[in-house]
């Protein structure tokens, strides 16, 4: 007997999906901003972005949650192996022991929560700060949530950073 005529292999309908994919990204929003406030003075941070992107490599009908923000220098010559350096202490300080030790690209994981610190794709003067969920099947909700999230995000402003605020609402185009 095939495991789709057991009813063991049913996929999520899209508002299973949707309500799935909601509560994959409280987990990463509440370490996102533990992380963002605890940066303090190692670096300048601006506002933050939460989006879904897919998983297919991973499996069919599977998105992550990620949130990113990009962390500049406190000096403007300062090197990026030291900002990454400064950024790693005090993200060390929160429980996130970054690794390697050395280096711009640095990562750790736990509790399905993935953290990296990475150079920006944007600027060669900053980092980004990346915190993301692992793959979760959310079925038919998948297309609409990637589609969506192509051309909007959630928003994660620092002017909330004390307030540390999960998105409630779904990014629309």
């Amino acid at each position: 007997m095939s495991a789709c005529s057991n009813g063991t292999d049913k996929s999520p309908s899209a508002a299973e999906g949707k309500q799935t994919a909601d509560e994959m990204r409280h987990p990463v929003a509440k370490v996102y901003w533990q992380l963002y406030n605890s940066i303090g003075s190692a670096a300048s941070r601006g506002g933050g972005s939460g989006f879904f992107s897919d998983c297919e490599k991973v499996k069919e009908d599977s998105v992550m949650y990620r949130v990113t923000t990009l962390l500049g220098p406190s000096e403007k010559k300062e090197s990026l192996e030291n900002l990454t350096t400064a950024v790693a202490k005090q993200l060390k300080n929160s429980g996130w022991n970054l690794s390697p030790s050395s280096g711009v690209h640095r990562s750790a994981t736990k509790n399905d929560i993935s953290v990296e610190v990475n150079p920006s794709p944007i600027t060669g003067t900053s980092v980004e700060l990346q915190v993301r969920s692992k793959c979760v099947n959310v079925g038919k909700a998948a297309d609409p949530l990637t589609a969506e999230y192509a051309s909007a995000s959630d928003k994660y402003s620092s002017s909330q950073a004390s307030a540390s605020p999960v998105p409630t609402t779904f990014a629309e185009r």
